[in-house]
């Protein structure tokens, strides 16, 4: 019978990482017992860092999860970088259900939600969502219903960390879902962007290659026309109010001035409404 050899000391740095686990390779009996490192994450980079790291172990000998909020979604990726091992809660926790075990656990239920009808893997197409806040998003579980319809071997995960420092995950990478307040700043990461972002000065979605950030696009534009026109809004030589003055609110502009309708933005900042 195996064990769990088992550390979660500070660790923020891959050669940090590599201290702890030489620690306990030395203890482990090779082929039967497992590595495991749960360092606190105090920054959703740390996770990110994590991961690279996890993915240069020998596959199927080391568990590693950065814990707390931040680092929630390494308990989500961890078996696609070779973990051998992830964690979740029995239930949501509080009332009559079981309470979370450790800071930033994630339900079982949610986690089977996310992922693609089968526990990743190494051969698992891996996507992030950048936003802060994040835990609000339902695209990790709208995405998981397609991708289990679809038959993808596909994941899309939530991370506080910026579109900058998730690209750090690149080759595995194949793509990021970019949201507040991430989505003007992200047109500077890519090589190509798509005439509708171009136009709009924001994206939200960009594709990966082996060597990084590809093309950006935006289909917030689309959507929101589509959204309205669909509710029966009469967009031609209407009044629209936009209120903010974000990526998206950019991304309503646009829209509502392509189907015709004349836009007013209500923002607290004046600079930016007017930019």
């Amino acid at each position: 019978m195996g064990r769990i050899l088992s550390t979660h000391r500070a660790a923020a740095t891959a050669s940090e990482l590599d201290v702890l686990a030489a620690q306990l390779d030395a203890l482990a009996v090779p082929g039967r017992d497992l590595v495991k490192l749960a360092p606190a994450a105090e920054t959703a980079a740390q996770g990110i860092e994590l991961l690279r790291w996890l993915g240069r172990r020998e596959p199927g000998t080391t568990a590693a999860v950065s814990t707390g909020t931040a680092g929630s979604f390494t308990r989500l990726l961890a078996p696609a970088f070779g973990g051998a091992l992830t964690f979740a809660a029995p239930a949501t926790g509080g009332g009559e259900d079981l309470p979370l075990a450790a800071p930033g656990q994630l339900a079982a239920g949610h986690m089977r939600a996310v992922w693609p009808g089968r526990v990743p893997s190494e051969e698992t197409d891996v996507a992030l969502v950048c936003g802060d806040p994040i835990s609000h998003s339902a695209g990790p579980v709208v995405h998981g219903a397609a991708l289990r319809v679809t038959g993808v071997d596909g994941v899309l995960a939530p991370t506080l960390a910026s579109p900058q420092e998730v690209l750090g995950l690149a080759p595995r990478l194949v793509g990021l879902s970019v949201t507040a307040p991430y989505k003007v700043g992200a047109m500077g990461l890519v090589g190509e962007s798509s005439p509708g972002a171009d136009a709009i000065g924001a994206l939200n979605t960009i594709e990966v290659d082996g060597a990084g950030a590809g093309r950006g696009s935006n289909s917030d534009a689309p959507a929101i026309r589509l959204a309205l026109e669909a509710a029966g809004a009469q967009l031609p030589e209407a009044t629209a109010l936009v209120i903010g003055a974000g990526g998206a609110a950019r991304a309503a502009v646009h829209a509502l001035r392509e189907a015709g309708a004349t836009v007013v933005v209500a923002a607290r900042r004046l600079d930016a409404a007017r930019d």
